[in-house]
């Protein structure tokens, strides 16, 4: 009996995160710090855009075709 392999799916997804930190150290004067750390040590915080893209394949099943909703299920724990 000749089975036919299951189909692949992919699924990429793309997401951007930003964070914010301050680096100041308490034991320097505010001038110091501002020489050691410049734009890092901004009052208000100094951030960072990343982009992070996340793959996941499997495969489909026959019957359903299903995989998508866990692929996406997966893919959004990977980002957390």
């Amino acid at each position: 009996m000749y089975m036919m392999e299951r189909p692949i799916a992919y699924l990429t997804r793309k997401e951007v995160i930003s964070s914010c930190h301050r680096l100041h150290n308490v034991n320097l004067t505010e001038e110091e710090n501002k020489n050691i750390y410049g734009k890092c040590n901004n009052y208000w915080g100094h951030g960072h855009n990343y982009t992070v893209e996340v793959t996941v394949c499997g495969p489909v099943d026959p019957v359903t075709e299903e995989n998508k909703n866990k692929m996406l299920n997966w893919s959004k724990h990977m980002l957390i």
